[in-house]
């Protein structure tokens, strides 16, 4: 009977080092329990750009390819981590940078009508990724190529990245969060600036007059 207080002190110092492991595993459980996924539109977004002199619709989106089909772009959560939501395009990637380029040829007066093209502007999706948590980021690169239209020789071809982020996207940890309209704004800003880049460039607009 004398051996019943150690007993119960041995007891109790070892649950007591079990519940930091209790603890970790809740918080790794905790974090790998995922929100519903979250959908983003992702459109062209005019940044005051007009028809440049001389423009004439001359250029058709051919193709656009993507490294993969998914559309996810990454994760929204809190700055913990906990209940990420997986993040989503709310078309296929392919179709939404598609919708992006014609808006950006539309505003500078070069989308030319279908089958009425001199050239044909072809798009690979090399990343697409966002992201928030403590703040928000944005990412496109793209490699941009221009074809004549019939021969597809070609005659431009750059690779474009831009890289956005707002440190003032915060959010917290919760399974009902929905992320901001400032990601979806910031989403946008990186996929159109990857599309203008090569559109604005001097030498993408001397190709169109050869």
């Amino acid at each position: 009977m004398a051996l019943l207080p150690t007993e119960t002190t041995e007891t109790s110092a070892r649950a007591m080092t079990r519940l930091p492991s209790v603890r970790l595993a809740l918080f790794l459980s905790l974090s790998a329990c995922a929100g519903t996924p979250v959908a983003v539109p992702l459109t062209y977004q005019p940044n005051g750009a007009a028809p440049a002199a001389n423009a004439a619709p001359l250029v058709a989106v051919a193709e656009v390819q993507a490294a993969r089909i998914s559309p996810e772009l990454g994760t929204v959560s809190g700055p913990l981590g906990l209940h990420p939501h997986p993040l989503r395009t709310d078309l296929p990637p392919p179709q939404a940078i598609r919708n992006v380029a014609e808006g950006a040829l539309m505003a500078r007066g070069l989308l030319a009508p279908a089958g009425a093209q001199r050239f044909d502007l072809d798009l690979q999706i090399r990343r697409l990724h966002a992201e928030q948590a403590a703040g928000g980021e944005a990412e496109a690169d793209f490699l941009i190529t221009l074809k004549r239209h019939g021969s597809g020789d070609v005659v431009y071809s750059r690779e474009t990245k831009s890289l956005k982020r707002d440190s003032s996207l915060y959010t917290i940890d919760t399974l009902s969060f929905a992320p901001t309209a400032g990601l979806s704004a910031l989403l946008q800003q990186s996929a159109t600036e990857a599309v203008t880049k090569a559109l604005d460039d001097p030498a993408f607009r001397a190709a169109l007059q050869g």
